[in-house]
């Protein structure tokens, strides 16, 4: 009786010492890299801008086969209405995408949106159009931990993007990816996006 109330005790005291507040992939998806795009997956995020909060949903239904090459959608939804934000395949460590500026129908020319590899730059097209200028992304760490309202998580990539114009190089945007889970928390010209919840397929 004495060795049961011991191991109880034990028990209780290493279950105490697990934070509530840290959160791992569920399930665990390490296959998933920081990007998973498997079909159903689905993430609920909070839009701040200038002040102001607003929902934000984004799920990956279903894919479509484009140059011999299969890409899942990446759909957006807010209040006002349901659109492909992207289409995206993973390869390896790698997640490649095909899109078009805001407003504009999706091209067709396929670019790494992010290469899960520490210190590794690659440069795109810049994101405003601007032809004088480039875009240089980069994964300035990893395996980090990061802590999104309130919640931590472990196992994170950051990255950032900068631009180039005149030489003058400047951030403007940052990104954080939890691993077996995708994007957590994104800042870019007095915008933030912050991960709420999220389902794993």
């Amino acid at each position: 009786m004495k060795r049961f109330l011991i191991a109880l005790l034990l028990t209780i005291s290493f279950c105490s010492c697990t934070s509530p507040d840290v959160v791992e992939p569920t399930p665990p998806q390490d296959h998933h890299g920081y990007s998973p795009v498997s079909d159903g997956s689905s993430w609920e995020y909070k839009l701040i801008i200038d002040g102001d909060t607003t929902a934000l949903s984004r799920k990956i239904d279903g894919d479509t086969l484009l140059n011999g090459k299969r890409y899942s959608k990446y759909m957006q939804i807010t209040e006002t209405k349901t659109s492909v934000r992207r289409l995206y395949r993973r390869s390896n460590d790698t997640l490649y995408s095909l899109w078009g500026k805001s407003g504009q129908p999706i091209t067709f020319v396929e670019w790494p949106h992010l290469i899960e590899k520490l210190g590794v730059a690659w440069a795109t097209p810049n994101s405003e159009g601007e032809p004088s200028q480039t875009d240089t992304l980069r994964v300035v760490a990893k395996g980090i931990s990061r802590t999104v309202q309130g919640k931590t998580y472990n196992d994170v990539l950051h990255m950032e993007v900068s631009s180039t114009t005149s030489g003058s190089i400047r951030i403007k945007e940052t990104s954080y990816y939890a691993k077996g889970i995708g994007l957590i928390e994104n800042n870019v010209s007095g915008e933030s996006m912050v991960l709420v919840d999220y389902s794993i397929k």
